[in-house]
């Protein structure tokens, strides 16, 4: 649409971020002004949203990207690396919505995102808490910094090999 039109669309929120826990704004609408400056073809939301971490922002939002049914709201803008956390946390349980349908139940899901300790607790809590009855459980590795398994990774999951380990290509 911006390419298109010059102008922002709300294609999705990410759960539990300002714009999805705000009132009258989320996906099909169009931001046409942010405190008061319209925006067009030429405007650069992130200059626009510089240093406003932590303060509050009013976000022009319509139903139209003429601006038809134009209402205010105000969002307070997150640091970078919670909006990271909040983007991975969907992923996640995107995820493991998947394994579930596909699954019918059955299955559970954790991804592994590192083999630091706080990803190992997390590990821990997942395969306890989140999966406990599980008939079994897709553990994901992808796109972790790993290059090695700690060992209270594998102490906490059967011995026996359900993939093989090597190089792709």
């Amino acid at each position: 649409t911006y390419e298109d039109q010059g102008a922002f669309r709300i294609t999705e929120t990410v759960p539990l971020s300002p714009a999805d826990v705000a009132e009258g704004i989320g996906p099909g609408d169009f931001v046409v002004a942010v405190d008061g400056s319209p925006l067009d073809g030429s405007s650069d939301l992130h200059r626009m949203l510089a240093g406003s971490v932590g303060d509050r922002v009013t976000v022009t939002v319509a139903d139209e990207a003429g601006g038809a049914g134009a209402r205010d709201v105000e969002l307070q803008p997150i640091e970078l690396g919670a909006e990271r956390e909040l983007v991975y946390r969907a992923w996640v349980e995107g995820r493991r919505a998947h394994v579930d349908q596909l699954s019918a139940g059955r299955l559970g899901y954790v991804h592994v995102a590192s083999m630091s300790e706080g990803a190992l607790e997390q590990l821990v809590f997942d395969l306890d808490q989140i999966n406990h009855g599980r008939e079994g459980v897709v553990v994901d590795v992808r796109n972790n910094n790993g290059g090695f398994v700690d060992v209270s990774a594998t102490d906490i999951t059967p011995r026996r090999a359900y993939f093989p380990h090597g190089t792709r290509g």
